[in-house]
């Protein structure tokens, strides 16, 4: 639950678990109290009969539910879990696609169960975790909740009647069911940390007064230690019985919280057996024989929990699973101190406070939270262009004549823009968010000559749109300027968005077809290769020609032969299953649009083998390749065969060897490698279906842009193990830089 609820209900929700234990002491205690007035046998058995309507619930439930679909998935048991879907879809939900989803949730289980360990609850990070996991687990033991689960029994120790301590314990119990119910409210106003020591602090005095008082006799002694059980009752209701489960479940990563719940679980289970065993050892009258001064040993127990909980129990009030899973407290901490702090200024926002949380929103959305990412680039935007960053004006104004300076002011605003369209582009939805904005900015320069601080005269975006007409050198334009032009086309081909029309997409894909192409066909040659004429890597255009490919197949993978899997919903990068209408009847052109795609693949590849700084790169790239790689993966379960299956096997060895190793950096890089690794041994393990040729399309399509192959002893042996190429330091791959290219 501590994963899915929302988190504002987190801790509420959580807290009833204690309140309905607390509903079930408080029922047999009333029935055991209305039962002490029978003699013999009867007695016990109406205690035993009360619980034959409780259980007749669950049993008739039981009868009347459907069997769960998970559960006969897991059996193989197909057509049964589709028969128990319907029954709990409604008719407008396609039970089938939901099967489907459930599938391929079954299969990322096996791999999550498959890939993580009980053992590794204990390593790293994680040890502390899992420590706090246990530890909040025998916190309701550290409060005393064992001999207050036996209060009626102690207080006849300490000198109460059967009867009285009946009462007393039936008042104890409302009074905890209310302060728990009153938790619901605490548990969000006030945080985990600081209700756990709070009252855990409490109930020590309470104890400790328990304990002196008991060092007397009498009958003030009696009922003081009777009213001291009901308020240490009441009063770790409010806070550290239910904070104790919150904590528990919401302190573990997510790859492990199934684990360390179970550890948790355990850890309560051996408390509970200890401390039930040894406290009457402590308190009865042929043993220990300390009755009332009992309460000194529970304060003892209170005080160790207040100590540890204060070194070790974090703050987690108010933050989403992702956050919790962050390893980099302190840090993160930092940054949503520095974003808080510009958001509350009372001066004007400046460019470099833009700077901060476009930088910001890229990190937290590769920490794998996507949504809250986004939601930070759309604030960089607004920020952006409330200040003007859009207009050409801004940096000269605020420049103040400073080339270099002008020059960032320039970037940061294209900063934006480009990292809009690749989140477009990783979650499939376009237009962009910037499309409607008027963007006069004038165009950056080379990497080189602004690096150098050597900044010529900026070109402008009017100088660039009317490119097919200038003289021969007035075309060169830098690698940026061109990255800038190849997104902006992207963006105007896509500007009708999704849709399921098949001949508006169709419109929409020869719209992009043209927007490519012309970008490409109006390159200078310098630039139409990555490959600079002195052998290094042009980064920038490295990425441009990434990007086009990586379109190429988005676009026209839903009309080619490629088909879409189920499994491939595991992947948050992969494109949503297309449409039915968007099938394409006409074989011709099917194989048309598969050529495409083909096409894109091989370049994608060649690109990969290239020495490049990969991990200068924006992550983004991290769904590029995950994209490419599931549409390589479709078509060698749809269309390879033979020779071309095996080459190709290669060549996803390649893309995986590039994912595992930018997954190494961000979170959501790793999702991204595990989820693409499950597709992929899903995929290829499938039975091959009858290929689908494009030898009989007589198509004279011009290749694509191929790109320079630097010579081979730039690149790696074609036998050499991609996997282990990309897991080690090799001498032909440049290292990796403090910047990455946005």
């Amino acid at each position: 639950m501590s994963e899915v609820l929302p988190v504002v209900l987190r801790g509420p929700i959580i807290a009833f678990y204690p309140i309905f234990t607390l509903l079930g002491q408080l029922v047999g205690s009333i029935v055991v109290y209305t039962s002490l007035k029978h003699k013999g046998p009867e007695s016990y058995r109406i205690c035993f009969a009360s619980q034959w309507p409780f259980s007749a619930v669950p049993f008739v439930l039981a009868a009347i539910l459907p069997e769960s679909p998970t559960w006969l998935l897991r059996k193989g048991r197909t057509e049964a879990a589709l028969k128990a879907q319907k029954k709990l879809n409604t008719a407008r939900i396609d039970s089938q696609a939901v099967i489907e989803e459930l599938q391929a949730s079954i299969l990322a289980e096996q791999e999550e169960k498959n890939t993580h360990r009980y053992i590794d609850c204990f390593r790293g990070v994680n040890i502390r975790r899992t420590l706090i996991v246990a530890f909040a687990s025998l916190l309701p033991q550290m409060f005393g909740l064992q001999l207050l689960a036996n209060a009626s029994y102690f207080m006849q120790i300490v000198g109460m009647s059967s009867t009285n301590s009946l009462i007393f314990l039936i008042l104890g119990i409302g009074l905890g069911l209310i302060a728990n119910v009153i938790s619901l409210w605490t548990l969000n106003a006030f945080g985990r940390r600081s209700l756990i020591l709070g009252t855990l602090g409490a109930a020590m005095v309470l104890w400790l007064a328990m304990g002196i008082a008991g060092c007397f006799s009498g009958t003030v002694m009696i009922w003081y230690t009777s009213i001291t059980m009901m308020v240490v009752t009441m009063v770790s209701g409010l806070g550290t019985w239910p904070a104790a489960h919150v904590v528990a479940s919401e302190t573990s990563s997510l790859q492990l919280r199934a684990k360390a719940q179970g550890i948790g679980w355990f850890t309560s289970g051996v408390g509970t057996g200890v401390f039930a065993i040894i406290l009457p050892y402590i308190y009865n009258a042929d043993e220990g024989n300390l009755r009332a001064k009992t309460g000194f040993v529970m304060a003892g127990f209170a005080a160790v929990g207040i100590i540890i909980s204060w070194l070790a129990v974090p703050e987690m009030k108010g933050r989403t699973p992702m956050e919790i899973d962050r390893p980099s407290e302190l840090w993160y901490q930092r940054a949503q101190e520095a974003v808080s702090e510009i958001r509350m200024a009372t001066r004007s926002l400046t460019a470099f406070d833009v700077q901060a949380v476009l930088l910001y929103s890229i990190v937290v959305y590769w920490c794998n939270e996507p949504d809250r990412g986004v939601e930070l680039l759309d604030e960089a935007i607004r920020m952006a262009v409330s200040i003007g960053m859009n207009r050409k004006e801004f940096s000269q104004t605020y420049g103040h004549g400073d080339s270099f300076l002008e020059e960032s002011l320039r970037r940061t605003w294209w900063v934006i823009y480009i990292t809009d369209a690749h989140i477009a582009g990783s979650t499939h939805t376009y237009p962009f968010r910037t499309s409607s904005i008027d963007i006069t900015t004038d165009l950056p320069c080379e990497e080189d000559e602004y690096e150098s601080g050597n900044i010529p005269p900026p070109r402008s975006i009017e100088d660039y749109e009317n490119r097919e007409f200038c003289t021969e050198e007035d075309t060169e334009f830098s690698s940026y300027a061109e990255l800038i032009g190849l997104t902006w086309g992207v963006d105007r081909a896509l500007s009708p968005g999704s849709t399921t029309d098949p001949q508006l997409y169709i419109a929409m894909a020869s719209a992009s077809d043209t927007s490519i192409r012309a970008w490409y066909s109006l390159l200078s040659p310098s630039k139409r290769e990555p490959i600079r004429p002195d052998g290094s890597i042009d980064e920038v255009m490295f990425k441009a020609l990434f990007i086009m490919h990586t379109y190429n197949i988005e676009i026209h993978r839903p009309l080619s032969a490629l088909t879409h899997s189920a499994i491939e919903s595991v992947s948050r990068c992969a494109p949503r299953a297309p449409s039915e209408q968007l099938k394409c009847n006409n074989a011709k052109e099917k194989d048309l649009h598969t050529l495409k795609c083909t096409k894109a693949i091989d370049s994608i590849d060649e690109l990969l083998t290239l020495p490049t700084n990969m991990k200068s790169h924006s992550p983004f790239i991290i769904c590029m390749i995950a994209n490419v790689t599931i549409a390589h993966l479709s078509a060698c379960r749809f269309i390879y065969h033979g020779q071309r299956l095996s080459q190709s096997r290669e060549k996803i060895r390649l893309a995986m060897g590039t994912l595992k190793r930018l997954s190494e950096h961000w979170v959501l890089g790793k999702r991204t490698y595990r989820e693409i690794g499950i597709i992929a041994r899903e995929l290829l393990s499938l039975a091959k279906n009858t290929p689908v040729g494009l030898g009989g399309v007589g198509l004279s399509l011009p290749d694509p842009p191929s790109i320079g192959i630097p010579a081979s002893d730039m690149l790696p042996d074609g036998n050499f193990d991609f996997c282990s190429f990309f897991d080690s330091a090799t001498s032909g791959l440049s290292e990796p830089s403090l910047q990455f290219i946005l």
